[in-house]
Parts: C-alpha cells; sequence; structure tokens
C-alpha cells in the first residue's frame, strides 16, 4: 500500500507489529508497575498467548531480523538492562510518522481514534467495577457498543482496503474488548 512509508525499509512488515495506543495500560521496566502511556507506542508482537517476540526462531535459537533489528533490540541485552529501560517512552515511532499524513490510511486511523477514544474504555472499564449494580450493568451495554463498533470498523477496514486481519494490530491497536477486559482486571486487584 503506497499510504504507509515504513521508516525500517520494508524490513517490518505491519503484522509484525502492534500499537499501543496513548491511555493504554502498560508494563513500565523500570518502575515495575503497569503505567497508563503518555504517548502512543509501536513495538513487536509477541507471540500468540505469550511473551516471546514473534520474530525470534526457537528452533534457530536466533533472531530472524537480526541484522536488520530494531535499535532497542540492539539495546536489550538479558544479563543488564539497564540500557532498554532508558530507552521506555524515549524516542518513540507512531503511526504519524510512517503514514503518509494527508493518505487514505491516516484519515482511517484518525477517524479510529475519535470513534473508539482510549478515555471511553477507561472510563467503562472503571464504571465496571463498581458497587453500584447499575453502574457496572450501564458500563457492559455501552462497552458491549464500543465493542461492535470497533469490530465492524476493522470489518471495514479489511473489506474495503484489503487489510489483513492480523495488520488491524498495528493499524488500530488493541481491539476495544481486550483493553476493556486488561484495564478491569487491573482495577479489581
Amino acid at each position: 500500500m503506497d499510504d504507509i512509508e515504513l521508516v525500517t525499509e520494508g524490513k517490518l512488515l505491519p503484522v509484525q507489529l502492534i500499537t499501543h495506543r496513548k491511555g493504554e495500560p502498560a508494563w513500565d521496566p523500570a518502575k515495575g508497575e503497569l503505567i497508563s502511556l503518555p504517548q502512543e507506542m509501536i513495538k513487536i508482537r509477541t507471540v500468540e498467548g505469550g511473551r516471546a517476540c514473534m520474530l525470534y526462531n526457537a528452533t534457530a535459537k536466533a533472531c530472524s531480523i537480526y541484522e536488520h533489528r530494531p535499535v532497542e533490540c540492539e539495546a536489550l541485552k538479558c544479563w543488564d538492562t539497564a540500557d532498554i529501560e532508558a530507552m521506555f517512552l524515549k524516542d518513540l515511532l507512531t503511526r504519524r510518522a510512517l503514514f503518509n499524513r494527508s493518505g487514505t490510511l491516516m484519515q482511517l486511523v484518525e477517524a479510529y481514534e475519535k470513534a473508539i477514544p482510549v478515555e471511553d474504555i477507561l472510563f467503562f472499564s472503571s464504571a465496571s467495577v463498581s458497587q453500584e449494580p447499575e453502574d457496572r450493568a450501564r458500563a457492559a451495554e455501552h462497552m458491549e457498543l464500543v465493542a461492535r463498533i470497533d469490530s465492524q470498523f476493522r470489518e471495514q477496514a479489511c473489506k474495503t482496503l484489503g487489510l489483513g486481519k492480523d495488520d488491524l494490530l498495528f493499524y488500530f491497536g488493541s481491539p476495544a474488548a481486550d483493553i476493556f477486559e486488561r484495564v478491569k482486571k487491573m482495577q479489581e486487584k
């Protein structure tokens, strides 16, 4: 798609990346706790249901893009995490930096952000753990609606732009229902 200008010179594909949206909970390695992201962050995805990088080849015990790995991977040393911790939340790559700013994809991302803001998900998540049953019921009803809109938005993007379902984690980040559940679990603890 000519709307995207990947700064990685084609070494990383959207299917290998995930966008964590501003306001989403994320693990801060330096603080050792979950924080609300102050800005958007693009990361390499992990394997389904795990923490390992999807680009790690377990059979070969090696990185499959080692010669072209991102700078954060170069800084990661399991025996000394100081360099990678110092990089956390600094010089982050964003979708705006990767897309043609006037292109279809950027317009679609902006429309998605407007239709399904993280702030709404956080609000409904807070209400879902309320002591009041009416608040919990309203929050669940609203989140169902948000999740349905999110799902429809993603399906339409696949149909009209020919995006693959696995690419959507990069373009739109985690589905609203996933963020809702993650935040709700955090608040219940």
